[in-house]
């Protein structure tokens, strides 16, 4: 494994941590891969946040949705990875700027909804 794909393979155990946590957003996994990859431009950093997204949910890893405004349910969306990161494509032009706080799309580990959906 190469020392990037360790260090990716890092980062994608520390949003994990923080996602079992509390709810990300697209922007803080945008900042995750910016630590990852200083000095990169815009256009790369666009590219490895939807590569590292469409990983972690593809392997079920992570779900898709909004939170709820309460801040602990979580509003999952029932689609397959690849609708997700077309609609986020979608919203996050290539040459436009990152998403700010509260944009497009957050994250959240399956344990953590299901949790959260339980609470009383």
């Amino acid at each position: 494994m190469t020392s990037e794909m360790a260090n990716m393979e890092s980062m994608k155990r520390d949003l994990l941590t923080e996602m079992a946590d509390d709810h990300v957003g697209l922007w803080t996994v945008r900042g995750y891969v910016g630590d990852e990859m200083p000095g990169a431009d815009e256009a790369a950093l666009r590219k490895k946040t939807l590569d590292v997204l469409y990983d972690m949910l593809r392997s079920g890893a992570i779900e898709a949705g909004f939170p709820d405004s309460n801040g602990r349910d979580f509003h999952r969306w029932p689609f397959a990875p690849e609708v997700v990161i077309d609609y986020i494509k979608a919203r996050w032009k290539p040459h436009g700027p990152p998403p700010k706080p509260g944009e497009i799309a957050w994250f959240t580990t399956p344990t953590r909804a299901f949790q959260a959906a339980r609470s009383p």
